[in-house]
């Protein structure tokens, strides 16, 4: 009878263990989901703000066409 009961107390055990690190690892999941997530966003809206940014410099040059070739030159370095 001893031997059954500790194998049972092994199997809670390794039960427990299962759950425990299941759920760790779930977390890990969301995390790295979530931290990937961020980083798209990041990159995605530094996108756009260069984006937005030539668009202003462009607009700008067309209305001022005597400084277009000083900021050629800046925006060729």
């Amino acid at each position: 009878m001893s031997t059954v009961t500790e194998f049972s107390g092994f199997d809670q055990y390794r039960k427990t263990c299962s759950v425990i690190f299941g759920n760790a690892t779930a977390s890990q999941l969301k995390y790295l989901d979530a931290s990937i997530e961020l980083q798209q966003t990041a990159l995605t809206s530094c996108d756009g703000i260069i984006a937005n940014q030539l668009n202003w410099l462009e607009n700008y040059f067309s209305k001022n066409k005597d400084s277009s070739s000083v900021i050629d030159a800046f925006l060729k370095t």
